[in-house]
């Protein structure tokens, strides 16, 4: 019984080292374009739904720059993933007013929303937008929160798959990680603590 423990374990190992190896890694000197991407803590708010319920949101304020020497078409696409196995894609399903409330706490009426921010983001500071990411709370039993901000970059790569003809396409994206132990009911006390800032192939 130990023996096969032991080689059960092993093999997992093995596997665990064998993916980590296969995965691909960004380059060290980017072998493409990548934005500047300048970003505050998330932060939640409040809103009061047509019912008069309050529903609770968090949001990612940021400004994208580009200096990379051209213009380039910017679509930003945030994904946020919780250690409960959930996952959700900013934006999605996310009421107007929600926005707007954001936009009013912040105090900046130039903040273009994640709708408007899509476009041609042209050279230099002077043309640097403002927008934000969305999405709704994550609710109870939560410990840590990752965000993932693909279309910043240019850089991919392939990864081959067993079983599978087809390569996945993997994007160069920029990969948060916070912490949020602790998580109650009341958002506006969360502690949120920032653990991780780095790029990644995904």
């Amino acid at each position: 019984m130990k023996i096969t423990r032991l080689c059960v374990a092993m093999l997992t190992l093995f596997i665990i080292t064998a993916s980590s190896q296969a995965a691909p890694e960004p380059q060290i000197v980017p072998s493409d374009y990548q934005l500047d991407f300048d970003y505050a803590a998330p932060q939640p708010i409040a809103i009061r739904s047509p019912k008069g319920n309050i529903q609770w949101y968090w949001y990612l304020a940021y400004t994208v720059t580009n200096q990379t020497g051209n213009d380039h078409l910017y679509i930003p696409d945030v994904t946020v993933s919780y250690d409960n196995g959930e996952i959700v894609q900013a934006g999605a399903d996310i009421p107007a007013s929600v926005f707007k409330a954001i936009q009013k706490k912040e105090r900046n009426p130039l903040m273009l929303s994640p709708l408007q921010v899509v476009g041609e983001l042209l050279q230099g500071k002077d043309f640097a937008k403002t927008s934000v990411a969305i999405w709704p709370h994550f609710g109870k039993d939560v410990k840590e929160m990752r965000i993932f901000i693909a279309g910043l970059s240019g850089e991919t790569a392939k990864l081959k798959i067993k079983d599978k003809k087809q390569p996945v396409l993997l994007r160069k994206t920029r990969m948060l990680i916070y912490d949020v132990p602790g998580t109650g009911t009341h958002p506006q006390y969360q502690d949120i603590k920032r653990k991780t800032d780095t790029w990644i192939m995904r």
